[in-house]
């Protein structure tokens, strides 16, 4: 395993570091998707029919945490009218979501018990982000199917059940997110870092890598064996 304070990163050449691991669980957005145009559009439009000003909102982290929170945190008296205002604008306003570099090669690697998708959005979130996966998990778990949310451990354990995994630790977390990777931490399990959405210095991994170009999936021994390329 890498050193989390000397990650291997890169595409192209030889494995520098290999995880074997019975699945490999991921996040949706960041990790396996890119919805920063609508995520920001949806978000930005409500602040202002909010009111909210710059100052409020500019500061407010809004990847990798489940959407209630954050609508706590700016208004904790109108929760459940914020979460369905910013759905209706996402809804009404589709496009700005694409798979990001090495996700299709990844993914056709892999059999429906080898992976699922552990996202913080709600379903009806995650519906257009799985939409644009080149095949659908047989596996995932939103917001609507826990208690906590990450950087709690929750959905991450509840994915490993759900693929039949009775150990946590043969399971790697794929994030990009500090949030996402502290819950897979909290899970025991080992986790991989993509560089897509936060600096580096900020994500805690067993492996960072600069994006999934950077791994590749093989199978020996009725594990997956994930390479990490330099």
């Amino acid at each position: 395993m890498a050193d989390a304070q000397t990650p291997p990163s890169g595409r192209g050449g030889g494995a520098s570091a290999e995880l074997r691991t019975a699945a490999l669980l991921f996040d949706l957005d960041g990790t396996l998707v890119d919805s920063t145009a609508l995520i920001r559009r949806a978000w930005t439009r409500w602040a202002v029919e909010e009111g909210l000003t710059e100052e409020a909102f500019v500061g407010v982290t809004l990847h990798g945490r489940p959407a209630r929170d954050i609508v706590h945190e700016l208004v904790p008296d109108r929760e459940e009218d914020a979460l369905r205002r910013i759905f209706d604008i996402e809804v009404s306003t589709p496009g700005g979501v694409r798979t990001l570099p090495g996700v299709d090669r990844l993914l056709s690697r892999l059999g429906p018990d080898e992976w699922a998708v552990v996202t913080s959005g709600s379903s009806s979130i995650a519906e257009p982000r799985l939409a644009a996966l080149p095949q659908r998990p047989r596996v995932v778990v939103t917001a609507d199917d826990v208690r906590h949310g990450k950087p709690d451990p929750e959905p991450y354990l509840l994915a490993a059940r759900r693929l039949g995994i009775t150990d946590p630790a043969r399971c790697v977390v794929l994030e990009d997110a500090p949030a996402g990777l502290a819950a897979g931490a909290a899970a025991g399990m080992r986790t991989v870092a993509v560089v897509t959405t936060h600096r580096r210095h900020l994500l805690r991994a067993s492996v960072v890598v600069a994006d999934l170009r950077s791994l590749e999936v093989e199978h020996e021994a009725g594990e997956i064996v994930l390479k990490v390329c330099d």
